[in-house]
């Protein structure tokens, strides 16, 4: 997607190396901005100085990119007048990972070269990939007062990683899953000091969410040319949000769905505590319906779910506490693997026989008995995923009467699953693959008709993984998903927010499963050596639990 968006737009032309750069007759400049550290403060920049060469001028106009406010007043500052109005900042944000060189061309043209692998797109749709030299030409001209101003650079901005924080921040957008129970993140990312944020959030919002949760994966409450009015007000924990006409056009379930995703989208960020809706400035009356809300922060028991000294239950101390009707059929099974829905009490088994389903009150049902099969996953709306770890196209969804549905999927065939999870929202699934071309994480929208999952979204959500060995990957909680895996004889821990970036989370020794629980990373928990591992400043530390078994819960 960002390619074809730079293609489009002719914003940067990616290089393999150096070729295409001027071998002659050019000046080198050397790094442009130099950054060792990151303070956490960002100082205002300048604006242009009299009598400042070309390159200065360049230079000036890339430092301003830290500085948002009044649509980069300063970086516009360093523009001529007649393309001061017409460039776009916001088309896309480059994040290099180096200070960057500045080349000349000719007597009016410089070119500027860094290494990125980081991009923000128009819609704040963040994304990472391996590291590219990226290149654009910046042309100049001449004022009437005789100073140097840029005439001709591409639209978008160019932003150090260490400076990104301290300019942009996350903003998830919230969308329904297809049973209007829970509320699915789309995370965003803005220039916090762009004077339009809120409305550009929200503008974002009735724009849809991002192309792996398309399909119908999640919905919008929002009827289909929705746009926003009015820009959007605050006022004490109240948004006020005017859409067009459309909006007025729904039953107050429609309404109430709305106030939700809007509440939630600008809760976080915003302080905002409810939010009222007007069409072309007059109010819409949105009562609240009875029932609760949709969730958004789905959560399990806090103890991890073990298998130790042939008792399945949860981890407290040294004992464990047992599920009623659960515990007793999950021993009797001989489980390699264990997926736990605690608000239903059901379970699923991965044993020699295949897959089966724990039930209160029911016999053991074996549901899928195929060779080689991964642990199983499960999903709020009472189905049983599986799969052949062989082959990637081998996902079958089972309802609890064993009925079977094929996935469609564009998963390439020939690669392995390592592992599969779906979020606890039902709305999308993690694999980690290996694949002829190497290891992948990814994440895609589960596609439904009705409660019936049918297939995963065409696009993909994918994480920048190293050449390591993918052994287990796990949803830390609604927004991020950690990946451990064998790299250069370490076993790693990397967790991935899902729509930003990562953080390595150390070496987790002799770990070979991961589970997610509460709290974010200090829910995780690796089994290693027959002992959990739990995460403690920066270091993973053994438990004093020991199990055969770590269960994952939804």
């Amino acid at each position: 997607m960002r390619r074809a968006a730079v293609a489009a737009l002719a914003l940067l032309l990616a290089l393999t190396g150096c070729a295409g750069f001027p071998t002659s007759g050019g000046v080198g400049i050397g790094e442009v901005i130099s950054e060792e550290f990151d303070s956490g403060i960002v100082f205002g920049p300048d604006g242009p100085q009299e009598g400042a060469t070309q390159e200065e001028i360049l230079n000036g106009f890339l430092q301003a990119a830290v500085a948002p406010g009044r649509r980069y007043q300063i970086a516009r500052q360093f523009l001529d007048e007649r393309i001061r109005e017409e460039w776009n900042p916001n088309e896309l944000v480059s994040i290099r990972d180096d200070a960057g060189t500045i080349t000349r061309t000719n007597r009016t043209t410089l070119s500027y070269s860094f290494v990125a692998s980081a991009y923000v797109d128009p819609d704040g749709i963040y994304s990472e990939e391996a590291p590219t030299t990226q290149r654009f030409e910046v042309q100049f001209t001449e004022n009437e007062d005789g100073e140097w101003r840029i005439s001709d650079v591409p639209d978008g901005i160019v932003l150090a990683s260490v400076r990104f924080d301290s300019v942009f921040d996350d903003f998830p957008l919230w969308f329904f899953d297809p049973s209007f129970a829970y509320l699915v993140p789309d995370v965003r990312w803005f220039a916090t000091g762009r004077s339009d944020l809120e409305s550009a959030v929200v503008g974002e919002l009735l724009g849809g969410p991002a192309p792996y949760l398309g399909q119908g994966a999640v919905v919008t409450a929002f009827p289909p040319g929705t746009v926003r009015g009015d820009v959007v007000e605050i006022d004490d924990g109240t948004a006020t949000v005017d859409l067009s006409g459309e909006a007025a056009e729904t039953a107050e379930l429609e309404r109430d769905r709305m106030r939700q995703q809007l509440t939630e989208t600008l809760r976080g960020q915003f302080n905002v505590t409810g939010a009222e809706i007007t069409v072309e400035g007059i109010a819409l009356p949105t009562p609240d319906v009875p029932g609760p809300d949709a969730i958004t922060k789905p959560n399990v028991e806090g103890s991890p779910l073990v298998l130790r000294d042939g008792e399945f239950g949860y981890a407290t101390g040294d004992s464990t506490m047992p599920i009623a009707g659960i515990s007793g059929q999950v021993e009797s099974l001989q489980p390699t693997a264990v997926t736990y829905a605690g608000d239903s009490s059901v379970a699923v088994v991965r044993n020699a026989d295949g897959v089966v389903l724990v039930r209160t009150g029911t016999e053991p049902l074996l549901i899928d008995q195929r060779a080689g099969l991964v642990p199983p996953s499960l999903d709020p709306m009472g189905f049983v995923w599986s799969a052949r770890e062989a082959s990637a196209t081998s996902i079958k969804a089972f309802d609890f009467a064993r009925g079977s549905y094929e996935i469609r999927s564009n998963l390439p065939s020939d690669a392995r699953i390592v592992a599969m999870r779906v979020s606890r929202d039902g709305a999308r699934m993690l694999l980690a693959l290996e694949t002829s071309t190497g290891p992948r994480l990814i994440v895609k929208g589960i596609v439904r008709e009705g409660t019936v999952p049918v297939g995963l979204t065409a696009e993909t959500l994918a994480f920048p993984i190293a050449d390591g060995t993918p052994l287990d990957a796990a949803w830390v909680d609604e927004r991020s998903v950690a990946l451990l895996a064998d790299e250069a004889a370490a076993r790693t821990v990397t967790r991935f927010d899902v729509g930003g970036p990562r953080e390595r989370l150390g070496v987790a020794a002799g770990g070979t499963v991961i589970a997610g629980g509460n709290g974010g990373v200090g829910g995780l928990r690796v089994l290693a050596d027959g002992v959990l591992l739990q995460r403690r400043g920066t270091s993973w530390l053994p438990t004093r639990v020991e199990a055969s078994v770590l269960a994952e819960q939804r």
